[in-house]
């Protein structure tokens, strides 16, 4: 399965969301970042149907808020008043002043969806291209340990279009998910604003 995801820009170069697209270039969902009317600093990303129908949210921290602070922050995918899928940014930790150099840079993720948990590594310390594997030990948290022990089969692979700017590709082995669409954006939302 192969989708495309394009970043949508306001006119100053702000992101303002994403549109994800089948193989065939028809659109199937649209994430867009919405503000608290209460609280202008609380966000966050709306999934919505084509024809606008609301499929699920998930909260951003408030803005302004360091996200890097908090170690191993978890994203939660709201369906139906339902967590569907929770996205975790996990790093490296850091035992001594050399192994410092390390932490933010060893970043990885893991989403928890279905009874399963799924793996989502960077192929490279840029971070703009990252492949999914297939369920993984739920015990390994470390980046180092992930990369000394056989990783899970390969199933997915997200990068940039070569010579696009606003495109991203992602390809999956095969329909993994019930809302395949969904955890494919909201993943790709958050590995393009994390990283």
């Amino acid at each position: 399965m192969r989708y495309c995801v394009k970043r949508l820009l306001s006119e100053d170069d702000t992101l303002v969301g994403y549109q994800l697209f089948s193989d065939s270039a028809k659109l199937l969902l649209v994430a867009d970042v919405a503000r608290y009317p209460e609280d202008a600093s609380r966000r966050r990303v709306r999934f919505v149907r084509p024809d606008g129908t609301l499929l699920a949210t998930m909260e951003l921290p408030p803005e302004g808020e360091d996200t890097q602070v908090e170690l191993n922050p978890d994203y939660a995918i709201i369906q139906d008043y339902a967590v569907y899928a929770i996205v975790s940014r996990r790093r490296f930790t850091a035992d001594d002043e050399a192994d410092a150099a390390k932490v933010g840079r060893a970043a990885f993720y893991t989403l928890e969806t279905e009874g399963d948990s799924w793996l989502v590594l960077p192929a490279t310390e840029a971070g703009n291209e990252f492949f999914l594997y297939g369920r993984f030990m739920d015990s390994v948290r470390a980046y180092d340990d992930l990369l000394e022990n056989n990783l899970p089969p390969q199933i997915g692979h997200i990068y940039p279009v070569e010579g696009e700017e606003h495109y991203l590709e992602v390809e999956l082995t095969t329909r993994r998910w019930r809302q395949t669409t969904l955890v494919v954006l909201a993943l790709t939302f958050l590995l393009e604003s994390l990283s």
